[in-house]
């Protein structure tokens, strides 16, 4: 008998792993009504989301077209897996809400003129994947994409949305982004361990991977930071703004990332232990920044950040500005970079802006065109959102050394603070790139 009572309270605390590890069933679209027409196999697509728990759902090579926003919620332990031979849905919004333990696998998601799309993740949802999608879109009248992205988020509108409730433990990864409205890929508000991976992003008209710790539009600055994420082995081009762009946000790796011909060439805002590595960054407008952009300091600084061994290529925004533009920032180690410069009149090639511990050093630079007029910029500047000084991040322990140069910088001008000992400048070489 009391070997039994062992046996029974054994069973009972594995059972919930049992459950866990049991099979899905696996289902046809076509098993849940008709399929011959776009609507008819919307409605129908619809009728089996609603009874997909525990289920693998298979759809044809059809088009499926839905013409109301719908959204799944509160699912559990499920599978969308689109057809390998074709197939695409037309929808508006579709959303997956608190919804956990789930892969969508191979879906094609497609905005119209007549229809926009877009895909959420959103709340309390875990453990899942997003890959192998294939996302494009039309433009509408006005020439705007009509995707809006693959977008991950917690809920805006829980007051007590936490780590706790929002999206943590997924990945993203093998999906193809094109020509999307917004950003090809976004995760924001509270998420959390997270892998966005063998991506590819193809001209999107924002940014091509966003991870962002806040909810919302551009006036939205509540701090909600996400942490504990790697962004690696993705295929960016051709983005309207940044390639890649993180925003409050902990702990985040970048490497091994290709992005080619995007507007901005990589833009850090108020990150926490940040390591960026091994990334090809293209930028045709906008450089490589570690900055508030125009967010005030109290949101959140830079701090204990590693950029190495990238090749980027970057010009300042906007004269007094650097190619390298680091402001109000702490703990910055910029070192092995190669590093190519486009010229802007009255920028600079390098500017450190009230930060405190910034080291430049052992990067190779070369020049693109016209260069900027100087080769350092250094300065004490206001906090950009309240145009105010700011206490603690005045200019200090700013070293830039052991950096080759083209010899043409060495007739460019070096611009720091008068009487000001707190940037070291030494141990730099020039040579000839010809």
């Amino acid at each position: 008998m009391k070997l039994f009572r062992h046996i029974l309270c054994l069973g009972i605390l594995l059972m919930p792993f049992v459950l866990r590890a049991a099979p899905l069933v696996s289902v046809r679209l076509e098993d849940y009504g008709s399929v011959r027409t776009p609507e008819d196999a919307g409605e129908t697509f619809i009728r089996a989301l609603n009874d997909i728990s525990g289920k693998r759902l298979q759809l044809p090579p059809a088009l499926i077209r839905i013409t109301r926003d719908f959204t799944l919620k509160d699912c559990k332990k499920f599978e969308i897996v689109g057809s390998p031979k074709g197939g695409r849905i037309e929808c508006k919004i579709f959303m997956l809400l608190d919804c956990q333990d789930f892969v969508v696998d191979g879906l094609s998601f497609y905005g119209t003129r007549e229809q926009f799309a877009s895909f959420y993740v959103i709340g309390n949802c875990r453990d899942f994947e997003i890959r192998n999608c294939r996302c494009d879109s039309e433009q509408d009248f006005a020439g705007n994409n009509t995707f809006y992205g693959i977008h991950v988020c917690g809920r805006a509108d829980d007051p007590y949305s936490s780590y706790a409730n929002s999206p943590k433990h997924f990945k993203i990864h093998d999906n193809v982004v094109r020509n999307t409205r917004y950003d090809g890929i976004l995760v924001h508000g509270h998420c959390s361990d997270f892998v966005i991976e063998n991506n590819t992003v193809i001209a999107p008209q924002c940014i091509g991977i966003e991870v962002e710790g806040r909810y919302g539009e551009l006036k939205t600055t509540t701090v909600h930071r996400c942490r504990r994420g790697v962004i690696r082995n993705n295929h960016i081009s051709d983005c309207g703004d940044w390639g890649i762009l993180l925003m409050w946000s902990d702990n985040i790796v970048v490497t091994d990332n290709e992005s080619r011909n995007a507007a901005g060439t990589f833009l850090s805002i108020g990150c926490k232990d940040l390591r960026v590595t091994r990334n090809i960054l293209e930028g045709t407008r906008k450089g490589f920044e570690i900055s508030q952009e125009f967010f005030a300091v109290e949101k959140g600084i830079n701090e204990h950040i590693v950029v190495r061994n990238n090749t980027i290529t970057c010009i300042a925004r906007a004269d007094g500005r650097g190619a390298v533009d680091i402001r109000h920032s702490r703990d910055v180690v910029f070192r092995g970079n190669k590093v190519k410069v486009a010229g802007r009149v009255s920028s600079g090639a390098i500017s450190v802006s009230s930060s405190v511990g910034v080291k430049i050093t052992d990067n190779e630079f070369s020049g693109d065109g016209e260069l900027p007029r100087y080769a350092v910029l250094c300065s004490n500047v206001l906090d950009p959102e309240t145009g105010q000084d700011v206490p603690g991040l005045d200019l200090t322990q700013v070293r830039i050394v052991r950096n080759k140069l083209p010899l043409s910088f060495r007739d460019m001008r070096v611009k720091v603070p008068k009487g000001s000992d707190a940037v070291n400048i030494r141990g730099n070489s020039f040579r000839d790139d010809k």
